[in-house]
């Protein structure tokens, strides 16, 4: 069983890869978060066909449109975690 671990490259990095899961999780506690803060977990999502995960601080949208990526407030990851592993 593969362990969850962090993806580094350079000064770029992932937070938290799930490979048995194929989920990559980018936290984001912050109030505004960019396009461009998140190009790199994009890029690693399509290169690996993972499903991607970014935890923020509210409930304002990314501006990103992907369907492979959903936004989850810190507050309720821990339950969003659960269901969806």
């Amino acid at each position: 069983m593969k362990q969850p671990y962090l993806y580094r490259l350079r000064d770029k990095e992932i937070d938290f890869v799930l490979p048995q899961e194929k989920i990559a999780i980018e936290v984001k506690y912050q109030n505004n978060i960019d396009y461009r803060e998140v190009a790199f977990f994009r890029k690693y999502l399509n290169e690996k066909k993972y499903q991607g995960i970014v935890v923020v601080k509210n409930d304002k949208p990314l501006n990103i449109e992907d369907k492979n990526i959903k936004t989850v407030r810190a507050e309720k990851f821990s339950s969003f975690l659960q269901k969806k592993l």
